[in-house]
């Protein structure tokens, strides 16, 4: 099948045209050549060419290079009906479906009522909430929730401040990458690579910096860390922990967030269909939480090459937008304080604004009331990372298999989370349990055989 990506890349290079030249990612640097006028005319030359060359039918090479175009355009919708026949050309049609349904949407929306006013994310103590109603009141429903006093449900030994943690001299050296905010960015977030700055450094100039350090882990990258730590009991039973070590995502949180103030993370959807928490240790953050049913509101799109969509709404919007369909979407706000900890759940679009210098600890999980959306995510990566489609398989096989006992304890040591505990006797049969164990083990013995022990990719 066809890259049209690479082919126009090909052509742009070999006009030796002037472009767009700031250091950004390869993928956002492509968005801004098609947007050229130039390329724009080769596009259109070549999609009449590929057209006429199938007597006037809109074949899957040609609709290609008309998502280039307009990833909304009619005559995708002629392509999406025919029968797949390579994984890449499956890929590609559901791109062009997605796309096309999030266009129809919008286009359908009739604003028959009042803008809607956002709600206020709900709110209960944490040291009140047990494992059995967070799953029927919040995770099974896909409610956000704060957890006032949950920070110490993950620090449990002493809590961390900016202060503390750039006086820590096993940390303050160490190399951090950053992110800065670019406004056309295709990347998640809109956040492209910025310097890599020793931890200190970075606090000492959290007053002037417009950079982001960014869901760094702690584990891989600060595992002095580590031994502060600890998971709270109704996020602790995560399916990736299940897993055999090294696997793709096992090992990478929780992670580290330390932003200056007004620094902020554009509307997204955290991947592989993961949920998500995000203990606040330090300062106060903004979030706006937009209900996945609306999520056609915010105009998204999902684009060639990228697993993650992107939105073009980029909050906050100015006075003008008054009408914006953005206004019509139901949607929670909250102001995170030190010491909350916030829960995200699955395929919620949301935007978070650091309004003071903040210092987060953050991690994703996959467990009963995520699964589904996780393994379709998953699957769906599957086609750039085979990786991907064993950690879906494997979630599957953690679903059906046996559940983990619920904790006895409001927090699990990090080292205890890291080695799940045995599931209940009575949810299967011993000589299943032990059958289903021998398929996991045979499973990633000839994974790891075939060599998938690559570098994690950014998630």
């Amino acid at each position: 099948m066809v890259d049209a990506l690479a082919d126009v890349a090909r052509w742009y290079r070999s006009q030796k045209l002037q472009g767009p030249s700031s250091p950004v990612s390869s993928d956002t640097r492509l968005h801004r050549i098609l947007q050229l006028d130039a390329t724009r005319a080769y596009l259109g030359a070549k999609i009449e060419a590929l057209t006429r060359q199938e007597r006037g039918r809109v074949s899957l090479e040609a609709a290609l290079y008309i998502e280039l175009l307009d990833a909304a355009d009619p005559r995708l919708a002629h392509v999406v009906v025919d029968r797949a026949d390579t994984e890449q050309s499956k890929i590609a049609m559901e791109r062009f479906a997605f796309n096309l349904s999030m266009a129809a949407q919008l286009r359908t929306f009739k604003k028959t009522r009042a803008p809607i006013d956002a709600t206020s994310v709900a709110t209960v103590d944490a040291k009140d909430l047990s494992y059995d109603r967070f799953l029927a009141d919040y995770a099974l429903p896909k409610r956000p929730v704060i957890l006032r006093g949950g920070a110490h449900l993950v620090l449990t030994k002493k809590m961390w401040s900016l202060a503390s943690l750039g006086a820590n001299a096993a940390v303050a050296s160490k190399p951090m990458p950053t992110k800065r905010y670019v406004q056309d960015s295709v990347q998640w977030a809109r956040l492209e690579d910025g310097p890599v700055m020793p931890l200190g450094a970075f606090i000492e100039g959290l007053a002037t910096s417009d950079l982001y350090i960014h869901d760094h882990s702690v584990p891989l990258h600060l595992p002095e860390l580590v031994e502060d730590v600890a998971i709270p009991a109704i996020f602790a039973h995560d399916y990736l922990q299940r897993l055999p070590e090294g696997a793709l995502y096992r090992e990478t949180w929780p992670s580290l967030f330390v932003g200056p103030k007004n620094t902020a993370s554009q509307l997204h959807v955290d991947s592989f269909g993961s949920n998500f928490w995000m203990a606040l240790l330090d300062g106060r953050k903004q979030w706006i939480l937009v209900d996945p049913r609306d999520m056609h509101l915010l105009r998204p799109r999902r684009h060639p090459g990228l697993h993650d969509v992107v939105f073009d709404v980029a909050l906050p919007l100015p006075t003008s937008a008054a009408d914006d369909p953005f206004w019509y979407a139901r949607r929670e706000e909250c102001i995170l304080e030190a010491g909350d900890l916030l829960f995200v759940p699955t395929g919620t679009p949301h935007y978070v604004r650091n309004l003071t210098a903040t210092l987060a600890l953050s991690a994703n999980y996959i467990d009963c009331s995520n699964a589904e959306e996780a393994i379709d995510a998953l699957s769906r990566h599957a086609s750039t990372d085979p990786r991907a489609g064993d950690v879906a398989r494997h979630v599957a096989q953690c679903m059906r298999g046996p559940q983990p006992a619920v904790h006895t304890t409001q927090s699990v040591p990090f080292a205890t989370f890291k080695t799940p505990l045995q599931a209940t006797d009575d949810v299967l049969p011993a000589t299943k349990r032990r059958r289903l164990d021998a398929e996991f083990l045979a499973d990633w013995s000839s994974d790891d055989e075939a060599g998938s022990d690559a570098a994690l990719p950014q998630r």
